[in-house]
């Protein structure tokens, strides 16, 4: 399978929340996406970043205030759909988008592929659903990101068949196995959300582990560097995010080979662009 990494903008943040050792100044943290071209389904995507949706959205109350608290980003022409395009990919190929979960930057993009089924965690969606306004944005969600058409569209990722995960003495037992191949597989990674996944990749050149907002900065799952205490106000579960991380070490430390992928992780994006 042939995997591409992309960015659909960015937002700042003080570097302090992702980094105890960090400092007080703003920086760019991107909302990368991955392009999959699987060998029978086709064009699939791992999240969608930022888009052009998101900045409408942003101008109805209360999800304003979302951009306030977190200012968004985003070139001309860098939205998910408009960079597949550059690469002569129209949306409608597009037959399979995957939701680690439901903040903006990862559902930004999904009304631009109006083909695709979505595949995502029923846990989150259940309980996200029927929330607007100020309830949703108290989770970073901003319902209108979505299709209309988007419970006809959705299957869930706990309905996949169950598998032991292929690398032995993993920190993770289990996986989903989203086509039944054993190529794509989704990887449980609570505390973010209390339903947030990650993508477990399996190709020729070796796998990818795409770990979502499990961690921010690639410096987290190698040092075990968790990020400062005043993240907590944004996690659904605090305990539970630093397990997981503590999960990623561990994986990482016992499969050094394995590139693991944070979704805002600015060391990777950089090495792509170089």
């Amino acid at each position: 399978m042939n995997i591409t990494i992309l960015k659909a903008g960015y937002c700042t943040h003080l570097e302090k929340m992702a980094s105890k050792q960090g400092s007080w100044k703003t920086v760019p943290f991107p909302a990368l996406f991955a392009l999959i071209e699987h060998p029978t389904q086709g064009y699939i995507l791992f999240d969608t970043g930022y888009s052009n949706h998101v900045e409408q959205s942003m101008k109805q109350f209360p999800y304003g205030i979302y951009g306030k608290m977190t200012p968004i980003y985003l070139n001309k022409r860098e939205s998910a759909k408009e960079q597949l395009e550059a690469m002569g990919i129209s949306p409608v190929e597009v037959k399979t988008i995957i939701l680690s979960h439901f903040h903006a930057d990862h559902i930004g993009g999904c009304r631009d592929f109006p083909e695709a089924r979505f595949i995502c965690s029923g846990k989150d969606y259940g309980y996200l659903q029927n929330k607007t306004g100020f309830s949703a944005l108290k989770n970073a969600f901003i319902p209108s990101l979505l299709p209309e058409d988007f419970t006809k569209r959705v299957g869930f990722i706990e309905e996949c068949p169950v598998i032991v995960f292929p690398l032995k003495n993993s920190p993770f037992t289990k996986a989903y196995d989203v086509f039944g191949d054993q190529r794509i597989l989704t990887v449980e990674l609570p505390g973010h959300t209390g339903g947030q996944f990650g993508l477990f990749v399996r190709r020729k050149d070796g796998p990818l582990f795409f770990v979502s907002d499990a961690c921010w900065l690639s410096e987290t799952y190698k040092n075990l560097s968790y990020p400062n205490p005043i993240a907590s106000l944004i996690m659904d579960n605090w305990t539970q995010y630093k397990e997981t991380i503590k999960k990623i070490h561990d994986f990482h430390k016992l499969y050094p080979e394995v590139q693991i992928i944070p979704t805002h992780a600015m060391d990777f994006f950089k090495e792509k662009e170089s």
